[in-house]
């Protein structure tokens, strides 16, 4: 069995702000201006634990990890190998001797979306720092739109009473990286951000993207995120209990959501939301069942929201499209979500099970 060799993380002498070491051959590296990072083997170690596993290769690491990270990893390989049909080679790693101190501080990983939104303004306990990664859904070579984010990350922060914390790094262009599923190996990215912000926090807060009924099998998920875990901090995963529907619903009249959300996936634009996406449309639907849909600025509601919907070619997000037609909403909405859905179920056979059920629960429903 082939492995993946990563090297002591170390602080880049030239660039004091970069923690970096060599994984599989190549530099991979986290650096930030807000905070100094912890020189820790575990914020790496998670960061590539997946994208090893699916490249069929064990992990080694020359630092030494907590053994309450090295047995949750085990346990993690056992579920993701389960869902994505991988060999379990346990990583191997030489355990810290004595007990490391906590800190006393918790840390949100925020992108200004519905989910990570709801958790700053519903959720306990109150992030003390916000955490966002520049390489991560924004490319480092996008200052343009990363400049933009950037502001508003500030005022939110601001706005809330805790720090911002901008992170850069080159994780998903690293070689071992780059050809693996995003989706299944972002969980260990975000939870690395803990690990990383050690010497400032024991609590990392990550955003739940679906509840359990979904049954997706995504990278960040509740039965894998704590398990990222280690001596001297807990990850936590949160807001399990809720759909997108029920978090828009309970953030909706909040001003800096108004302002600040930040869902666009395809960037069609030079920078914020480009209200033509997949994303971009599905999140103005559940802003427009929230109350006068023009609050939310971000968005261009120039046009019909029904024309939006007819020019995605087909959705990922099924399960709230189902959900919002088992509301009260318009019958050319619904009639367009319709639509949507049966021409989604034409691109992926596999889903037309799920959109014939959906549409049967909403006509009982209404």
């Amino acid at each position: 069995m082939k492995r993946v060799q990563l090297e002591p993380i170390r602080r880049d002498r030239h660039r004091p702000q970069r923690v970096i070491a060599d994984v599989a051959g190549k530099p991979l590296w986290y650096e930030s201006a807000d905070v100094d990072l912890d020189e820790s083997p575990e914020a790496l170690a998670s960061a590539t634990l997946i994208a090893a596993a699916l490249a069929g290769k064990g992990l080694i690491s020359s630092g030494e990890v907590s053994r309450t990270w090295l047995d949750n990893a085990g346990k993690l390989l056992d579920i993701a190998s389960q869902w994505w049909d991988f060999p379990v080679v346990l990583p191997e790693a030489p355990v810290v001797g004595a007990e490391r101190p906590r800190a006393a501080g918790v840390a949100l990983c925020f992108t200004g979306g519905v989910d990570s939104f709801h958790t700053l303004l519903r959720g306990a306990p109150k992030p003390d720092l916000l955490a966002f990664v520049h390489g991560y859904d924004i490319a480092l070579k996008d200052r343009d739109r990363m400049d933009v984010w950037e502001v508003s990350l500030r005022e939110i922060a601001a706005a809330r009473d805790a720090r911002a914390v901008v992170i850069r790094s080159n994780l998903p262009t690293h070689r071992l990286l780059v050809r693996r599923n995003w989706e299944r190996t972002h969980g260990g990215a975000v939870a690395a951000v803990g690990h990383l912000l050690a010497s400032e926090i024991d609590t990392l807060l990550i955003s739940s993207g679906a509840p359990p009924s979904y049954e997706v099998t995504w990278g960040s998920h509740w039965q894998l995120d704590p398990l990222w875990s280690s001596d001297r901090l807990t990850v936590v995963h949160y807001g399990v209990t809720h759909s997108r529907v029920t978090k828009m619903q309970e953030i909706a009249d909040d001003e800096l959501v108004q302002r600040h959300l930040r869902v666009c996936w395809e960037n069609r634009t030079a920078a914020g939301n480009c209200s033509r996406c997949d994303k971009c449309v599905s999140t103005m639907v559940l802003a427009a069942l929230c109350g006068p849909s023009d609050r939310f600025e971000v968005f261009d509601w120039s046009g019909s929201l029904s024309d939006r919907i007819d020019d995605v070619p087909w959705t990922r997000f099924v399960r709230t499209y189902g959900e919002v037609l088992a509301t009260d909403i318009d019958l050319p909405l619904a009639n367009a979500i319709q639509s949507l859905l049966q021409r989604t179920a034409k691109h992926d056979t596999r889903r037309r099970p799920l959109v014939r059920r959906l549409a049967r629960r909403a006509r009982l429903l209404r």
